[in-house]
């Protein structure tokens, strides 16, 4: 079955499994990022089973910052200001500094 999901895909993954999933194994989410072209990488969880890892803020954290590598960070002081949740600034002006 794994075979099956990864087929001839390319390009970086990113498999996240909690080790106390009772729906579906940890070994399954190792097999696939395993078996990953290139491999991916792998996040265990601990703690949130199967349906509470979209929710949980370090797994968000690790999302965000997988698919944003190698995106080009911000043109302005101002927006990446705003990216990090800074004061001194209002979205007005980040669009108009662009």
């Amino acid at each position: 079955m794994t075979d099956a999901l990864v087929g001839a895909r390319e390009g970086a993954a990113l498999v996240i499994h909690d080790a106390d999933d009772r729906e579906i194994p940890l070994e399954q989410g190792e097999r696939l990022a395993q078996a990953w072209p290139g491999g991916a990488e792998l996040m265990v969880t601990h703690g949130l089973g199967h349906r509470r890892i979209p929710r949980d803020p370090a797994v968000i954290t690790r999302i965000v910052e997988f698919a944003g590598h190698g995106v080009a960070p911000p043109r302005s002081e101002l927006v990446r200001r705003l990216d990090a949740g800074q004061a001194g600034g209002s979205r007005a002006e980040a669009d108009a500094d662009r």
